[in-house]
């Protein structure tokens, strides 16, 4: 076991596991990203966005969660080819169906999402998909993705540090999260003797 987990396991630290976990979400991305596999960077990704809507949020949807967490701490401001309900519309689709089709996208309520490995502008896109492509889809980079939430999660990062209401939610919900561990401190934790 390596020091990390040792020191994660005897701290109970709910911050320091929070940090921990995402630390290797974000190490599973870049893998992945490495790889040039975009299906699970595009999982793994929605996931760690699913999880910190959970940390941020106290509403009991998923979607709504969801949705505030990306309209605040990835959206935010800035202009971008997509919203808040398109990206969990792509959610719902990669996570669920490996595709880019959700209910959102059958109700009109969403544009479907096309992820390039490399720089695209919307000239090239039209060019290559007909005119009124933009209508019904966004496309973004990955990487810039990828780099948007990373951005975001830092934020509400130094957010929970600095928000004493925040840092009490998340730190109520780390409590649950798993932690590394072995079989033989388990059963020194509980006073448990190993016939």
């Amino acid at each position: 076991m390596d020091e990390k987990t040792k020191s994660e396991f005897k701290s109970n630290d709910p911050l320091l596991l929070l940090n921990n976990r995402y630390e290797e979400i974000v190490f599973a991305i870049n893998l992945c990203l490495e790889n040039n596999y975009v299906l699970p960077t595009l999982m793994i990704l929605f996931t760690a966005i699913d999880s910190a809507g959970h940390l941020y949020s106290n509403n009991k949807s998923g979607r709504k969660r969801f949705i505030e967490w990306v309209n605040r701490w990835l959206i935010g401001d800035k202009e971008l080819p997509f919203t808040a309900i398109d990206l969990y519309s792509a959610r719902c689709g990669i996570l669920h169906t490996l595709t880019a089709n959700s209910s959102l996208v059958e109700e009109r309520k969403a544009k479907k999402g096309i992820y390039t490995l490399k720089e695209t502008n919307e000239k090239e896109a039209i060019d290559a998909l007909g005119e009124g492509i933009l209508d019904e889809y966004f496309i973004i980079r990955i990487n810039s993705l990828v780099e948007l939430f990373l951005k975001g999660f830092l934020d509400f990062f130094d957010n929970i540090l600095t928000n004493p209401e925040l840092r009490k939610n998340v730190t109520n919900k780390c409590m649950s999260y798993y932690s590394r561990t072995t079989t033989d401190e388990v059963l020194e934790k509980f006073n448990i003797k190993n016939v």
